[in-house]
């Protein structure tokens, strides 16, 4: 749902919606949701910009895949 939100394919485009997807799923360590999210602390996209929050959520990513 998240990726339908960032994108607006097929739903209007809505970031905060994206974040909101995208948290849920990366809270039970989805990776490739960590990831998207990391872009979005990243970019200040649905959320405020914070590089700290990018790259824990880059690591977990990381992390994450590894373990899948």
């Amino acid at each position: 749902m998240g990726r339908l939100y960032e994108t607006g394919n097929g739903v209007e485009k809505d970031y905060d919606k994206a974040f909101i997807y995208y948290m849920l799923a990366a809270e039970v360590d989805e990776p490739d949701a960590q990831e998207r999210l990391a872009y979005l602390f990243h970019k200040g996209l649905g959320t405020l910009r914070s590089s700290e929050q990018a790259k824990f959520w880059e690591a977990r990513a990381n992390r994450s895949r590894k373990r899948h």
